[in-house]
């Protein structure tokens, strides 16, 4: 996830759709824009990224784990 303002995207302007804006037919239910920047400081949003990252690091092997060409040269 890249947070900041070089990383905003740019909305394009849509053409006119049959349906009232801010309403996805296709989807059943209103669409509209939920993240607003500038409302978590940096440093929460690091603080999110680091629990984050704890709770998909995996654990590390007990045992030596032999890479592709060792296998391969192996066989």
């Amino acid at each position: 996830m890249r947070v900041g303002e070089e990383y905003q995207a740019v909305v394009t302007p849509q053409p006119l759709a049959s349906h009232s804006p801010g309403t996805d037919s296709h989807l059943g239910f209103d669409c509209r824009l939920l993240w607003r920047p500038g409302v978590l400081s940096n440093a929460e949003v690091e603080r999110y990224e680091q629990a984050y990252s704890k709770t998909l690091s995996m654990p590390v092997p007990s045992s030596r784990t032999p890479d592709d060409d060792e296998v391969s040269f192996a066989l």
